[in-house]
């Protein structure tokens, strides 16, 4: 596996981030305003890690973390538009790793059921999640990536 960056983007876009005053977070501009996905991450303590503490904050125990939002966006889901033809859907709701707004409880975004990007769910409710992890380059796979022949790293 590779020590690369998982992005938590916790900007704040308005709002201080924290207490009771309704934030809303960098994702939440790029996203659901602008429209445009980055995988830039701006802030290394948003940088999560395992043990690359030049470029990343070094937090991490193992090298996985969540899909986030942007992520999401760039391969295709759109917030409030249904997309039940992409890879990413699954018909379960999966939190993404990217929050999106606070006020009074955390609302992070996520797939919805039918294939869209969301958010304003409270954070504790019961959601699927979308792992991810990164590989070296040097690694082998055998399979096509189909149901009946997935991808195996060797």
């Amino acid at each position: 596996l590779s020590d690369t960056i998982f992005c938590a983007d916790r900007t704040p876009h308005s709002g201080d981030g924290y207490g009771g005053v309704e934030t809303y977070y960098a994702s939440y501009n790029r996203l659901q305003t602008n429209k445009t996905p980055t995988l830039k991450c701006s802030r290394k303590e948003d940088r999560f890690t395992v043990i690359d503490t030049e470029k990343g904050n070094g937090a991490l125990t193992y090298p996985i973390a969540l899909l986030t939002a942007d992520e999401a966006s760039l391969a295709g889901l759109l917030q409030g538009t249904a997309n039940t033809s992409n890879y990413l859907y699954t018909g379960e709701n999966q939190w993404l790793l990217s929050p999106a707004r606070f006020s009074g409880y955390a609302s992070p975004w996520r797939v919805y059921g039918n294939g869209s990007l969301y958010l304003n769910t409270n954070a504790s409710y019961s959601r699927a999640a979308r792992g991810v992890l990164n590989l070296n380059s040097n690694i082998e796979i055998s399979g096509t990536g189909t149901t009946s022949d997935p991808y195996k790293v060797i």
